[in-house]
């Protein structure tokens, strides 16, 4: 694999399509009752609902151990607040069990659609969505997480797949031009954050 500067890597990000690698984040999923989530607030990290009751958040991974105490103190303040069981949430990290790629651009849309069945244009999956699929023939979560203007998709493959997802990722996207890029040109493209 070899990258290019990063302007060449943001442009590919602007105007084609770009990968880079994602695994470098931290990766949490947390459990509990609907009442007692929708009462937690995550400061640090993005957080996606996978399912009624499960939530799944991607964060900086020094701030891993932060995040996890955020949630259970808020579970058990809740649970404090009402002891019938309504606050109860679990948290689980998943870091080592998932790996990230993230897929951005204006063709992202077109070479995911290559190597999922379900429908990931803005009508059934907006900005926001998150959901359990195939990719590849892998068990993936794909989230539609856009770099500010930038139309962006972060897979979540086991980490045992992910040079095999990669390598699927690159051979959808061939036609496309897709390019290796790193976290800088992803920094410039989301604007500097």
């Amino acid at each position: 694999m070899r990258f290019d500067t990063p302007d060449t890597e943001a442009a590919a990000l602007e105007n084609g399509v770009g990968i880079a690698d994602a695994s470098w984040l931290g990766k949490l999923e947390f459990k509990g009752r609907l009442a007692a989530l929708e009462a937690v607030t995550i400061e640090e990290g993005k957080t996606w609902n996978l399912a009624r009751g499960h939530r799944f958040i991607a964060c900086d991974p020094m701030s891993s151990s932060a995040v996890i105490e955020s949630i259970e103190r808020q579970g058990a303040e809740r649970e404090n607040e009402n002891p019938a069981g309504t606050g109860c949430i679990h948290v689980i990290d998943v870091t080592s069990t998932f790996a990230g790629i993230l897929l951005a651009g204006p063709h992202s849309r077109d070479v995911l659609q290559r190597l999922t069945a379900p429908d990931v244009s803005d009508s059934t999956f907006a900005n926001g969505a998150c959901l359990s699929a195939k990719v590849a023939g892998l068990h993936a979560r794909i989230v539609r997480d856009d770099l500010d203007e930038t139309l962006a998709y972060w897979l979540f493959v086991g980490t045992e797949y992910a040079a095999y997802a990669w390598e699927a990722i690159m051979h959808a996207g061939r036609q496309f031009g897709i390019m290796p890029v790193g976290i800088d040109a992803v920094q410039r493209v989301r604007g500097g954050d």
